[in-house]
């Protein structure tokens, strides 16, 4: 059982920083957005007198996205900068370094926030006072008696792809969206951080993550399951948080994420319930219903219309793919144009001079940017470039596969996109044929430890070729304005996470109805919210 570390004093201290933060929406926390689980997570984290967790150690917080998880942690960090015992060490494990800036982020927009509004009513500031926040690390210096500036207490804000910190022993570990952490240095550090914070007769263990994605068996999905399994003689308590906890999270606002994310990410993110990471893309009465029977690929351009491109280039085992697109201003609806396909007859190679000639000269026709994977088509790229052509290569990173893969979906399940019969339809054998839609139809989406992407299998009749050049032109349709820009999958950035309505009578009813779309059954908040 941990040994008592907060004094009546300072845990009195801590409630009154967590009231006191100011929130992205302008409102001082403690004024009516701190909902009763973000207290009991908040005391739970630090072990504070009272807390729901009292006797245990080991803490796991679960909740949908958009619920706070990072607001929770740094002010988590602020409460023990400012009110720990000396030498307190708190070390943050995040899955990459921009999960970590999330963290710092979140730690600077409370302390200027909440010191700008202090000065504004007179009072000073006091948040940042004596803190310093550097690139991985956040302290809380005071001068010692030599004079010399020292941490008092100290933050390490690590991530798992540059890790410094492992092995190293802390007070409070806090570990951030263990779902996400890849491998091999998520089991490594997840074993030495849970073996090394007992160590200390008030060490804790604390986990914010969304529900695994990992099949049974992968550290991550077990690790989460004991947690939410445990009996009173464990040292885990496990808080399920449910949306309808969240009253931020309007039915408004779930309809438009549940168009946008594929249903098995839409089950885990936001109804945090466990998935195993796979699902398809899009659904064949989906794709039918984008097709146009009136539409056919144009000739020539409509005057003052900007248009987009998509280039996919293979040259011997997977095809290349010029296709090209537009917006209608009135409608909003995004209209393909034309597609051209070049598929690799056996044992040669596609001519890489006939679509370099064929992209310069339709996208001078139809003029707009080029947005090309820069694999195989670098050199290519470069020259169309030097030829005045806008080009952009989309190197293949988590926020640009998840992004082309919410492109995707959400034109097709938002009924904004119109495709003419039969698109992108090639002989690649004597017997065989591809198409756009076959290849949306094949498609998969995929969740991983770095994010939600498209996976496309290869076969003699491709790799997603249409497909991926159908994504990296949506992907620019979003990136330039033209049209929605949809919210990137498993983040928590711009969410609005301070009061809102509450979950009405007919919103609760409307959130069940979505549980039951998804699971088949019905799953009340009892249920979602596991076992404390």
């Amino acid at each position: 059982m941990p040994s008592p570390l907060w004094s009546p004093d300072s845990a009195a201290e801590c409630w009154k920083l967590l009231e006191a933060l100011v929130l992205d929406t302008g409102e001082r926390w403690g004024d009516g957005a701190l909902q009763p689980w973000q207290r009991d997570a908040f005391a739970a984290t630090l072990g504070l007198p009272g807390a729901p967790s009292e006797g245990r150690s080991m803490c796991w917080v679960e909740g949908p996205t958009g619920c706070g998880k990072d607001q929770l942690i740094a002010a988590a960090c602020l409460a023990a900068l400012h009110f720990a015992p000396d030498g307190f060490r708190v070390i943050n494990y995040s899955a990459d370094k921009d999960r970590c800036g999330d963290v710092l982020g979140t730690v600077r927009g409370f302390i200027d926030r909440t010191d700008k509004r202090a000065e504004e009513r007179g009072i000073g500031r006091w948040l940042g006072r004596g803190i310093r926040i550097l690139r991985d690390e956040i302290r809380h210096e005071i001068t010692d008696r030599d004079g010399q500036v020292v941490p008092r207490v100290t933050v390490h804000v690590e991530s798992l792809d540059g890790y410094s910190a492992s092995g190293s022993r802390a007070d409070l570990y806090l570990l951030n969206e263990v779902q996400s952490w890849p491998d091999p240095h998520g089991p490594r550090v997840w074993e030495e951080a849970s073996a090394r914070f007992d160590k200390l007769a008030h060490g804790r263990f604390v986990v914010f993550s969304n529900a695994p994605f990992s099949p049974p068996g992968d550290f991550r999905r077990d690790e989460r399951d004991k947690a939410q399994a445990a009996g009173a003689d464990s040292p885990w308590w496990f808080q399920g948080v449910t949306l309808e906890q969240c009253p931020w999270w309007t039915p408004e606002r779930l309809a438009r994420k549940e168009a946008t994310l594929p249903p098995h990410v839409f089950r885990r993110l936001l109804l945090c319930l466990p998935t195993d990471g796979r699902g398809e893309l899009i659904a064949p009465h989906v794709y039918d219903a984008a097709v146009d029977a009136t539409l056919r690929p144009a000739l020539v351009p409509l005057p003052g219309v900007r248009y987009v491109h998509g280039l996919d280039v293979g040259v011997t085992r997977d095809h290349a793919v010029h296709l090209w697109l537009h917006r209608e201003i009135a409608s909003g609806r995004i209209v393909l144009d034309g597609i051209r396909v070049w598929v690799p007859r056996p044992g040669s190679q596609i001519d890489l001079d006939a679509i370099e000639e064929h992209v310069r000269s339709t996208a001078r026709t139809f003029r707009g940017p080029v947005y090309a994977d820069p694999y195989q088509a670098v050199h290519l790229a470069q020259r169309l470039v030097r030829d005045g052509l806008a080009v952009t290569q989309l190197a293949s990173t988590t926020e640009s596969l998840t992004k082309m893969c919410e492109a995707v979906r959400s034109a097709f399940n938002d009924r904004r996109i119109a495709l003419f019969p039969d698109a992108g339809l090639v002989q690649v054998t004597d017997r065989a044929t591809t198409s756009l839609r076959r290849q949306i139809l094949e498609a998969e989406v995929v969740e991983t430890e770095r994010g939600t992407r498209i996976k496309s299998r290869r076969s003699q009749l491709g790799h997603g070729d249409e497909l991926s050049a159908l994504a990296l032109a949506l992907y620019g349709v979003n990136e330039l304005g033209i049209g929605s820009l949809p919210v990137t999958v498993g983040s928590d950035r711009g969410e609005a996470r301070g009061a809102g309505p509450g979950v009405r009578s007919g919103a609760a009813e409307r959130l069940r109805e979505m549980r039951r779309r998804h699971t088949g059954r019905f799953l009340g908040p009892r249920a979602l919210r596991g076992r404390r």
